[in-house]
């Protein structure tokens, strides 16, 4: 039960220094291996190979940048709603936990064979629809499949981690949280060329 209690709640039980120590360095680990994959992040969940010339190892500026933005924004959204302001650690050690597992869909791409070049054959043979691309569509539907809960349990993990640090809940919480999400968004979308490309 307590399992169950952690997964549904982490941020009530675990937090600060001590949860910055273990998620930090996995996320870190999570964007080596999006680098290794050449995967990158231009989005809160968005997760492709981009045909743009990235310098070297931005994906992990990319996660840190878009944790960081999370927390900037929770810590405002805290201030403006008069309520005590979040300390730091706890801000980037939750939202750092929120990411791992949208991170671990990372390994998702070399477990059912998704490429680069395969991604882009799929794309380039849609009407024809060859026997490459009926293969790639498969691992593409697979992954999809089995990285969604992933990214609906990063949803929620980036929801709880907001909910804890601002104290706000219901409907109100959702709502904040929204915009929130929305504002982080289209922030990275549109500064995603001047950071991270060369």
């Amino acid at each position: 039960m307590k399992a169950l209690q952690l997964l549904q709640k982490p941020f009530d039980y675990w937090g600060g220094v001590n949860l910055l120590a273990v998620s930090l360095p996995l996320t870190v680990a999570g964007a080596l291996g999006a680098y290794w994959l050449n995967i990158h992040f231009t989005g809160s969940l968005n997760m492709h190979f981009v045909q743009v010339p990235v310098f070297e190892f931005a994906q992990i500026l990319q996660v840190l940048y878009i944790i960081i933005l999370f927390s900037v924004f929770t810590g405002a959204v805290s201030y403006i709603a008069k309520r005590r302001l979040p300390r730091l650690v706890d801000l980037l050690a939750s939202y750092s936990a929120a990411r791992i597992p949208l991170l671990i869909t990372v390994l998702f791409f070399p477990l059912f064979g998704i490429t680069g070049e395969s991604t882009r054959a799929l794309l380039g043979n849609l009407e024809q629809m060859d026997e490459f691309a009926n293969q790639a569509l498969i691992k593409l539907t697979l992954f999809a499949l089995c990285a969604l809960p992933f990214l609906i349990y990063t949803v929620y993990l980036h929801y709880s981690s907001f909910s804890v640090n601002t104290g706000l809940k219901g409907a109100k919480g959702v709502i904040s949280f929204t915009a929130l999400f929305f504002a982080v968004e289209v922030i990275v979308q549109f500064t995603f060329s001047l950071l991270f490309t060369h």
